[in-house]
């Protein structure tokens, strides 16, 4: 982590799946807040989690503002009612998207995102693309 840190990096980008949502397990929040503790670095959060609304609070109160938290819409009923929380927050609401997920799926959230996750492959896979952030007024 120093060496990463002294190293210039932007940010620690933490998958985190717990199992429902994609069927592979990553970091837990333990792993986020230690990580969170050890860096003044931006984190991007990204959670592979049925239903994020369920338990978004225990995320947000372990980040702090300019972490970036990505939902994936699929795993949400409502998702802009978890992304306004993360705004409400004070933290940079995003959202992933996976190659199959379509244009009309997201549209509308484009307006209240401010950072785009776009996935180059399925959960079976790892690699991605890098991140879409919009640029500020």
């Amino acid at each position: 982590m120093e060496d990463l840190d002294a190293g210039g990096i932007d940010s620690f980008h933490i998958d985190i799946m717990e199992g429902r949502y994609v069927p592979n397990y990553a970091m837990s929040l333990n792993d986020m807040r230690c990580i969170r503790s050890l860096t003044d670095k931006p984190l991007d959060v990204h959670l592979m989690v049925e239903h994020p609304n369920n338990t978004i609070e225990i995320f947000i109160n372990s980040l702090r503002p300019g972490d970036t938290i990505y939902i994936h819409p699929e795993a949400e009923y409502h998702p802009s009612t978890t992304l306004q929380k993360i705004i409400n927050a004070g933290l940079i609401p995003g959202i992933a998207i996976n190659p199959g997920t379509s244009f009309e799926t997201v549209h509308e959230m484009l307006r209240i995102v401010k950072s785009v996750l776009v996935m180059a492959v399925t959960w079976q896979c790892r690699a991605n693309v890098p991140t879409l952030r919009r640029q500020q007024d």
